[in-house]
């Protein structure tokens, strides 16, 4: 009880329900911050989360999703996560129909936008991650409070985004995909 529950897949053209390819369950972390290594040949980084100040290393695997925000697209949920309108309604470099700000705003609006963006972006690799670099990841935990994990979702290109919140705030997480109020947990 109280397990997270993730499922990677193909939706349905009406959207309620998924054909599964992959189903993750157990506990996730999510956290923003920068690497402070990579090692490409172990497929592995070491972050360090803005919020807590700790280490993480992580492990990429053949299961892992790593994107990369196009920089547009990254000031545009930056802009939102401040507050402010993002400006326009076009969608983002790489981002196609849905991916731009909706008038009005809030949660559904803004991590609707992030999901179905990232959700287009190409597939990335470890070889693409540079020290120093801005991340965001949602990993599942080896064990409860352990320093390694293993990255179901690593973004990156989200500078501008960790800028509007300096201190690394729990709400700039990636799961559920939102940009506004989440913390940790939730779905794909």
């Amino acid at each position: 009880m109280g397990d997270q529950l993730r499922v990677r897949g193909v939706k349905s053209d009406d959207g309620t329900s998924i054909k599964a390819e992959e189903i993750v369950s157990g506990s996730f972390k999510n956290l923003a911050g920068t690497i402070v290594s990579v090692d490409t040949t172990a497929g592995t980084l070491t972050v360090k989360d803005l919020a807590t100040k700790k280490t993480y290393s992580i492990k990429v695997t053949p299961n892992s999703s790593l994107r990369a925000l196009p920089a547009e697209a990254a000031a545009r949920f930056a802009a939102r996560a401040k507050g402010g309108e993002a400006g326009g309604t076009s969608a983002p470099a790489g981002g196609g129909a849905g991916a731009g700000p909706r008038a009005g705003g809030g949660s559904a609006s803004a991590g609707g936008d992030l999901s179905q963006l990232v959700n287009r972006l190409p597939q990335g690799s470890v070889t693409d991650l540079h020290t120093g670099e801005a991340v965001m990841v949602v990993a599942s935990q080896e064990a409860e409070g352990s320093d390694t994990l293993t990255a179901v979702t690593l973004l990156s290109g989200v500078e501008p985004i960790l800028a509007a919140t300096p201190k690394g705030e729990a709400s700039m997480t990636l799961s559920p995909w939102s940009l506004e109020g989440a913390n940790e947990g939730g779905g794909m």
